[in-house]
């Protein structure tokens, strides 16, 4: 046996048996070779085996797919194949398998649906980002997050009485941005909260207003500037403008999809995950 031979035998006899249609090459008692799966082996081979793309390396190749499929049926045949612990892995790996194409098949359809939406619904014209350009502005906030709703009130008396809002958030926000005082940077419309936008914007540039109840916990938001996005030259934001409505708009018809559909959560279960949920309140 050749040393190009013995590299591949090794992956060759450890791949999965092909199901594939169409002419057959060669047969190993009722298991075919086909055309296409000698084809799919001869493709994935690395760089440097040329030799494979020869009449005699293709013949080559040919004879290691017979010994795999003459090993697989030894192994199939064999008491391994009934052994308690070999079915139990066979079972999870087919578990796996499944898993896997659902979730392939989830991201196809949710992917080709929302690009339909996108030339739908929630289509973005050069119209709406000039309009958005000149209307809307971007806000600079800080807030403080915990889960706990009294711990955020005991939190919003100490600010009241004159406590260091960024203080309070570097000691008790349950959010990354705690460790920078609670500094979210400038937010636009759509990349937030709803419950948590509406109390943003509602506020005047120094207030600070909460607790605010969101998915991920209670919030004490201060807002700490405002800016036109007009400030920004249009050709430099335009792709973030309209990406803020394309945002808008899938929120507006998120909130209405959701109406239609019956969302129960468990926070029982969710505590026993042990793991902490890490909100993006805004980009």
């Amino acid at each position: 046996m050749s040393r190009r031979t013995f590299l591949l035998i090794v992956p060759l006899l450890a791949a999965a048996c092909g199901r594939d249609t169409g002419p057959v090459l060669a047969r190993v008692d009722a298991k075919p070779i086909t055309l296409a799966e000698f084809t799919r082996e001869l493709d994935s081979t690395p760089p440097g085996n040329e030799y494979l793309h020869t009449p005699a390396g293709k013949k080559e190749l040919l004879e290691l797919l017979i010994r795999r499929k003459v090993v697989l049926n030894e192994a199939e045949s064999s008491a391994v194949a009934s052994r308690p612990d070999t079915k139990k892995k066979l079972e999870e790996m087919e578990a796996e398998f499944q898993r896997q194409r659902q979730d392939a098949r989830d991201r196809l359809l949710v992917g080709d649906f929302l690009r339909d939406l996108r030339q739908g619904p929630l289509k973005v014209t050069d119209g709406d980002v000039k309009m958005a350009w000149g209307a809307e502005k971007e806000v600079k906030a800080s807030h403080i997050l915990v889960s706990d709703e009294a711990k955020a009130k005991d939190l919003r008396v100490r600010i009241d009485k004159g406590e260091s809002f960024e203080t309070l958030a570097k000691q008790n926000s349950e959010d990354p941005t705690g460790k920078n005082g609670g500094d979210l940077g400038y937010l636009t419309r759509g990349s937030l909260d709803p419950a948590f936008e509406k109390a943003l914007f509602d506020l005047k540039t120094g207030e600070i207003t909460g607790p605010v109840a969101s998915p991920y916990g209670y919030h004490l938001i201060k807002k700490t500037g405002e800016r036109p996005l007009s400030s920004h030259p249009l050709a430099e934001i335009e792709r973030s403008i309209r990406a803020m409505l394309e945002n808008q708009k899938f929120q507006a018809w998120l909130a209405d999809a959701r109406k239609r559909h019956s969302v129960t959560t468990d926070a029982a279960v969710l505590e026993k995950t042990g793991k902490t949920l890490t909100p993006v309140v805004g980009k």
